[in-house]
């Protein structure tokens, strides 16, 4: 685990001295860099000290690079050398690039084999342009939870921002997008959130949504939760078929959802780097609206009514105005209450109130002998 950004020079210059002047153990310092053996190719090298990361169990380090080598690197033909085996932000630092890679995990060798292959022919053809992400075309590659979402939205975030007094400017770089906000460094919260140069619309149109989603939030709770809430936002709810089986996580359901989490960690980064922001304590809510905040238990109640089917369940209580109670009727026994639950929660997220969690009716024994017992146990 390292504390801060590796020199990548001074770790290339480390090997090569070791390889003359040790007898053995002669890679460098970094104990997890122990199997890495640098190469004249900046992205393969790069491409094997992720392996050897992972090898080694590391998850995430960081790597600074100077303007020299910055120039060489093609950040798109990296990302799809790892294949996914890792995410990668980059930010400006001392007239070089911080590179963060993030997530790492073991590659299939065959993938590896591949990509590296890749790489040697694109550096084969010095006419070979700048590799560019494939248009996405159809929603299918998109995803279908998310594409109707995507191409109802209109760019009102995409262009560049400025600087303003009394708010911190920070830019991340993923992908061949970027994504630049202003930050209120008394709460650290963003004021203003621009992207451009996404490679295709489609990104495009994700980052917009992105960028309308955290405004306004602390630039630590978009880092952590930004993209778990731009999922839940636009997947089509409706639809019966789950983006993937069992718990869903934004990349998991959806490659694409990579960039805006790889773009808003290095902002993050570089707004801890000029800030000297370090905490990681995050337990910011944003609370339950005005207008539900504004209403009796009366009001609270039939609104609710109208989105429950009162055959299926009813609302018992409403406990520290968000826990919303509910008892599932007789006719109800034989469903399956997860799952039910599951898409009643979601249903007064999105028609009710999207603070509000659901909880099922405690169940009381209904042994008078055992409650008996239990009581004069508890005296």
């Amino acid at each position: 685990m390292t504390t801060g950004p590796i020199d990548y020079e001074a770790l290339v210059t480390e090997y090569q001295s070791g390889l003359v002047d040790k007898l053995r153990n002669f890679g460098p310092a970094a104990d997890f860099l122990e199997l890495w053996v640098p190469d004249a190719d900046l992205a393969e090298s790069l491409v094997a000290m992720v392996d050897a990361a992972a090898a080694a169990g590391t998850v995430n380090f960081a790597l600074f690079i100077d303007r020299r080598l910055a120039a060489r690197l093609n950040m798109n033909a990296l990302s799809e050398a790892l294949q996914n085996q890792a995410s990668i932000a980059c930010h400006d630092e001392n007239g070089g690039k911080v590179l963060e890679f993030f997530a790492i995990h073991a590659a299939r060798p065959t993938i590896r084999s591949r990509a590296a292959k890749k790489i040697r022919q694109n550096k084969s053809r010095p006419d070979a342009p700048t590799a560019r992400p494939a248009a996405l075309k159809t929603s299918d590659e998109i995803a279908d939870a998310y594409a109707a979402a995507l191409k109802q939205t209109s760019l009102a975030f995409e262009g560049k921002t400025d600087e303003k007094s009394g708010l911190v400017m920070v830019q991340a770089e993923a992908d061949g997008a970027i994504l630049a906000l202003l930050v209120e460094p008394a709460a650290n919260l963003i004021h203003m959130a621009r992207h451009r140069d996404a490679a295709v619309p489609e990104r495009a149109a994700l980052l917009d949504r992105f960028c309308a989603l955290i405004e306004g939030l602390p630039i630590l709770e978009a880092s952590d939760h930004g993209t778990i809430r731009l999922e839940a936002r636009l997947r089509d709810h409706a639809s019966a078929v789950r983006p993937v089986p069992g718990v869903v996580s934004p990349e998991a359901a959806w490659p694409g959802f990579a960039l805006p989490r790889k773009l808003i960690l290095g902002a993050l980064a570089t707004y801890r780097k000029k800030t000297g922001f370090a905490s990681c304590d995050n337990d910011f809510d944003p609370g339950a609206t005005e207008e539900w905040m504004g209403l009796d238990d009366k009001a609270r109640r039939q609104k609710l009514a109208a989105v429950i089917d009162a055959a299926e369940a009813t609302v018992t209580d409403i406990e520290h105005d968000v826990r919303v109670v509910v008892h599932f009727a007789a006719a109800a026994a034989g469903c399956d209450k997860q799952r039910q639950m599951m898409k009643m929660e979601q249903t007064i997220k999105t028609n009710v109130e999207p603070r509000l969690e659901l909880y099922l009716e405690e169940l009381k024994d209904a042994n008078p002998i055992r409650r008996r017992t239990g009581a004069e146990d508890a005296k």
